[in-house]
């Protein structure tokens, strides 16, 4: 008489994220993710006993370090796909990660393992070449993404602060702020040049074209009495980030002239080249 095969035992992992708790949309939340794993057992004929759910609840999927993480990578820990598990179910595929580096980590610590990661809501399982496949194109898709989002942001924020708009908190030394509306209540602010940084800002280009190190300088500056934006004494670091900065190369903002050794001046990155070329 042909003995009845077992079913085979998977683990469940359930993540919501801090904003899905708050959200009115429940499709993450923690019951519709067991509901959709339960049922996916159920029809496949998978064990899943209720010590084999891990659930972080509140937590990012930026970084693996959660704890429902590493119980179930320990508890994994050793196991073969023979007599322990089949793999390792989830409702979404950014459920255990939104990490694309993370993600391809886990999929190859599961291979070595002989266990697969099961998909629910993108119907893939890793046990397959074709899943590892799509997973692996997946991965290598949302890399890109990442990459040349963060390309084309840092393109515009390049742009924004050329065409003289400040990109962050605080404007740069030799600079200030001045709000400009945008209508519908929105606003930014511009960069405008502030003449009495802007005159020390010159003088540290001139000296470090006299050939003074970045020490000297601070201490010249301290003892001509000119300090700081926050009034204290300058450090060889702070000289350096003037000297290096790119927001001092800003072509399309309109800064004064200079005509005699007290007058402002707006610098250019290509002016320091120039400078540093003659030392």
């Amino acid at each position: 008489m042909a003995r009845d095969v077992e079913p085979e035992r998977v683990v469940a992992y359930i993540r919501v994220s801090p904003k899905e708790n708050d959200a009115r949309d429940r499709s993450y939340s923690i019951e519709s993710q067991k509901s959709m794993i339960q049922d996916y057992c159920g029809r496949m004929d998978l064990t899943l006993e209720d010590d084999d759910v891990f659930i972080d609840d509140g937590y990012s999927g930026a970084t693996l370090e959660r704890p429902g993480v590493r119980a179930m990578r320990a508890k994994l820990k050793g196991c073969r796909r023979i007599g322990n598990y089949r793999g390792i179910v989830v409702a979404y595929l950014d459920r255990i990660s939104r990490s694309t580096s993370d993600l391809d980590q886990l999929v190859q610590e599961f291979k070595k393992k002989h266990l697969a990661l099961i998909t629910i809501k993108e119907g893939l399982d890793t046990e397959s070449l074709a899943g590892r496949l799509v997973v692996s194109i997946m991965i290598a898709v949302a890399s890109w993404q990442r990459e040349s989002t963060a390309e084309r942001t840092s393109e515009m924020m390049l742009q924004a602060q050329r065409n003289g708009y400040l990109m962050g908190k605080d404007p740069p030394y030799g600079w200030s702020k001045a709000r400009v509306d945008m209508g519908d209540g929105r606003h930014r602010w511009r960069l405008v040049s502030n003449n009495d940084e802007q005159r020390i800002v010159v003088l540290i280009f001139q000296m470090r074209g006299d050939g003074m190190k970045l020490h000297r300088i601070a201490d010249r500056l301290t003892a001509m009495n000119l300090f700081t934006r926050n009034g204290k004494p300058w450090h060889k670091k702070q000289i350096s980030r003037i000297l290096n900065r790119d927001e001092h190369n800003l072509p399309e903002v309109v800064g004064p002239t200079i005509d005699d050794e007290t007058s402002p001046r707006l610098v250019y990155t290509d002016r320091y080249n120039v400078l540093q070329a003659a030392e």
